[in-house]
């Protein structure tokens, strides 16, 4: 591989692929279970046979399996699935009148109060929260015409002391889109009293965890890190072993090229994601902190992808790693590369570190808004999740996407991060924060702050074609991207606390500063509290954008 054309020619293993997935699928992979730690001893086997350094680590993590679950009402028995994390009832279940509620956030509480309150849509630990602040005693989803598994935890990774009392109190269950039906006709009847049971075995438990360290001659600790769940609701042929496959391949591929490798490649497959809200990713990010902080270019994770009708490029990316995908993707397909910005979800645990990162779920089905059909496939977290709806051609093609962005960002010089997108992104985050803060708060020094360095990082690539590929120039070059992601990132995607991870929770941009929101329909009392702390986040934001000046600069 000598040339940037040659990325997109790279060699990927249509054959390699398929035989990877299917033997990864053939295990049903709850985290924890021997099952799943079968299908970590085979990657292992695989990549230490290719000359890989391999280590395998077993760590605690709190783990929820759902075992079984009931819902009866006016005798009638309906077919439900209870969740992870949910709380368990008794022996005799919860017996509760039934309410349907098109909106929970528009919900008042005497409605809602002692009551099972059922749902349109996913689980999820947001609406269960709320439902539970309602005084809810619990709640029936209404999937859509599968009932898919779902995690219904708020709190990211394993809890700590400080968020345990934040997992759910209440039970939850989801029944499909017909049996949601049924019992709405059954409470527009005044038939609406239902028993409710669940069985959730939730425990610290010990998950696998595998590193697998492809290194570099010219910069050893320096790493890009390609990580991805190999736990799985089932057999999980798309979710994840499609994906654990294209791991398994780029692995092989940057072996073959390891002399042209500027810096490693670190492959981490994790437990914990579907069973433990990311817990092993969590706990990763934990461990080896300073690792991260120090060492990782960039973050690039891989969940769902390659099958069949999966033929649109649409996931999650923090923009200064954009043109790498974008390229990608338009060399390899003609197509287009639809980017979003990152949410709390995918495994992505590392932003307290600093560490840019690129992706997640990726090609996906173009659904209609509205629509009860799934982007994912409507087998996602079922048990119809198997190798037959694995598309070899579309595993291949992104097979070959995800060597190209990996082998780019292993290989290139020049780090290929662009942090002016960066930069704009967080200075049209701060205008709009002030727009909406009017004259209740001033945000004048931050936007003025990151006018200057705007003007900083333009200069700084404006130089980077002058730089002599030979000379310490390119290091010293790199190591001031990394040092400006080390501040952008934690401050555009966290709460500062660079420690410990943010609820799993939807966040708002900058999300220091999403007290904003909340000003202008605030009493007094709560108004003087939200300025309180907006001025403590304010001088947070100002400084981190005056360290990333100092750092550009010098």
């Amino acid at each position: 591989m000598s040339t940037m054309d040659d990325l997109y020619q790279l060699h990927v293993s249509e054959k390699n692929l398929m035989d990877y997935a299917a033997n990864i699928s053939k295990w049903e992979r709850l985290a924890g279970s021997e099952e799943e730690v079968k299908a970590f001893l085979y990657i292992k086997e695989k990549l230490a046979n290719l000359g890989a350094k391999v280590t395998l680590i077993r760590h605690n993590a709190f783990i929820s399996l759902p075992i079984s679950a009931s819902f009866a009402m006016n005798d009638v028995e309906f077919s439900c699935r209870g969740h992870s994390m949910s709380p368990s009832t008794d022996e005799a279940g919860l017996q509760a009148e039934v309410v349907y509620c098109d909106n929970l956030k528009k919900a008042r509480e005497e409605e809602i109060r002692g009551k099972l309150v059922m749902v349109d849509g996913l689980a999820t630990g947001e609406r269960v929260a709320a439902a539970q602040e309602l005084g809810a005693c619990g709640v029936v989803f209404i999937s859509g015409p599968h009932i898919h598994e779902m995690c219904i935890s708020n709190v990211w990774g394993s809890p700590s002391i400080h968020n345990v009392d934040q997992l759910p109190q209440i039970p939850a269950i989801s029944v499909d889109l017909a049996a949601g039906e049924q019992i709405k006709k059954l409470i527009a009847a005044g038939k609406n009293m239902a028993v409710l049971k669940t069985c959730v075995q939730t425990e610290w438990r010990k998950i696998p965890l595998l590193v697998v360290d492809i290194e570099s001659k010219c910069h050893p600790d320096q790493f890009v890190m390609f990580s991805g769940h190999v736990d799985s609701w089932y057999y999980g042929a798309t979710d994840n072993a499609a994906a654990n496959s294209i791991m398994m391949e780029v692995g092989r591929i940057a072996l073959e090229n390891v002399g042209t490798l500027k810096r490693s490649l670190r492959l981490v497959f994790f437990s914990g994601h579907s069973h433990g809200r990311y817990a092993g990713s969590a706990w990763y990010a934990d461990n080896f902190w300073e690792d991260l902080h120090k060492n990782c270019c960039v973050s690039i994770n891989i969940d769902v992808l390659g099958f069949k009708g999966a033929d649109h490029f649409e996931s999650a990316i923090m923009p200064e790693a954009k043109a790498v995908v974008v390229e990608a993707v338009r060399k390899i397909t003609g197509g287009e590369f639809k980017d979003r910005r990152y949410n709390r979800f995918a495994d992505q645990s590392f932003w307290g570190t600093g560490a840019t990162a690129a992706l997640a779920s990726f090609s996906r089905i173009k659904v209609t808004p509205g629509s009860n059909d799934l982007e994912l496939g409507w087998w996602w977290h079922t048990p119809f999740d198997t190798m037959d709806k694995i598309d070899s051609n579309n595993l291949l093609r992104d097979g070959r996407i995800f060597a190209a962005i990996i082998m780019n960002f292993c290989t290139s010089i020049v780090i290929p991060l662009d942090f002016r997108a960066a930069v704009e992104e967080v200075k049209s985050i701060l205008i709009d924060w002030q727009n909406q803060a009017g004259k209740d708060f001033d945000l004048s020094l931050p936007i003025e702050r990151v006018n200057l360095l705007k003007a900083e990082v333009d200069y700084l690539y404006e130089a980077m074609p002058k730089l002599d590929a030979d000379s310490s120039e390119i290091e010293k070059f790199n190591d001031v991207l990394l040092k400006i992601g080390r501040i952008l990132v934690p401050l555009n995607y966290t709460q500062g606390k660079l420690f410990e991870n943010d609820p799993a929770i939807p966040q708002l941009p900058v999300p220091s500063l999403a007290g904003i929101k909340e000003l202008a329909s605030a009493d007094i009392h709560k108004r003087n509290l939200l300025l309180t702390e907006l001025v403590r986040r304010r001088n947070y934001v100002a400084y981190a954008l005056e360290q990333a000046i100092e750092i550009v600069k010098g």
